[in-house]
C-alpha cells in the first residue's frame, strides 16, 4: 500500500468529523424552538443567536422607551423624561397643543426619589406574563392605539390573540395614552362592563 493512503484516510476522516460538528452546531443557533416576541427591545433578547440580517428580516423593530425613561429618571432628568413620555405616549396633535406644559410638569411631577419609577420601567423591560395569558378566564377588552410608541400596537394584538375570547378595539392614529385622548374611551369601557 502506498505511503500516502493512510494520510489520505486520516485527512478524509478529519474532514468528515469537522463537517458533522459544523452540521450539529449550525442547528443549535437557529430560531427553532425559541418563543418569538414581537414587542419592544425584548425581541432581540429571545433571538440573541440570530444574525443581524435574520433579526431585520424576521422582526419589526418597535422603539421601546422604558429603558430610556429609566436612565432619565436615574439621572434626575425630569424635564427630559416628561418630554420623552409625552412625545411617545400622545398623538402629534395632543403633543403640539400641550408641549408647553412638559417642562413645568417635569419639574413638579417627577418625585425626588425616582426608585419606584425606575422599578416600574424595569418591569416593563423584564416582566413576561406571556405564558399565562391563555389562562385568563374573565371577559377581556383590549383597547390600544394603532400608533403606540411605548409598547407598540402589536402588544394589543398579541394580548387579544392570546387571551381566550378577548375583544379588541384599536384607535387609529392614537398612541399609548388612548385612555386620555379618546373622547369615547370611558363609554366604551362602561359598555363592555355592562354587557
Amino acid at each position: 500500500m502506498p505511503d500516502h493512503i493512510p494520510l489520505l484516510v486520516i485527512v478524509m476522516v478529519a474532514i468528515m468529523i469537522l463537517m458533522a460538528v459544523i452540521n450539529m452546531v449550525s442547528h443549535m443557533y437557529n430560531l427553532n424552538g425559541i418563543k418569538s416576541k414581537t414587542v419592544g427591545d425584548g425581541q432581540h433578547g429571545t433571538s440573541r443567536w440570530a444574525t443581524t440580517p435574520e433579526i431585520k428580516r424576521m422582526y419589526r423593530f418597535i422603539k421601546f422607551t422604558p429603558k430610556k425613561w429609566r436612565e432619565q429618571a436615574k439621572n434626575g432628568e425630569g424635564a427630559a423624561l416628561m418630554e420623552s413620555n409625552v412625545r411617545n405616549m400622545y398623538s402629534d396633535e395632543y403633543y403640539r397643543k400641550n408641549r408647553w406644559l412638559t417642562p413645568i410638569t417635569g419639574k413638579i411631577a417627577v418625585p425626588k426619589d425616582s426608585s419606584r419609577f425606575i422599578t416600574m420601567a424595569k418591569a416593563c423591560l423584564e416582566h413576561d406574563a406571556f405564558s399565562v395569558l391563555k389562562d385568563i378566564k374573565a371577559p377581556t377588552l383590549i383597547i390600544g392605539g394603532s400608533e403606540d410608541r411605548t409598547v407598540g400596537s402589536e402588544a394589543s394584538e398579541i394580548l387579544a390573540k392570546e387571551i381566550p375570547g378577548a375583544e379588541i378595539f384599536m384607535y387609529e392614529e392614537l398612541r399609548h395614552a388612548v385612555y386620555e385622548e379618546a373622547p369615547d374611551f370611558n363609554k366604551r369601557v362602561k359598555e363592555f362592563l355592562i354587557k
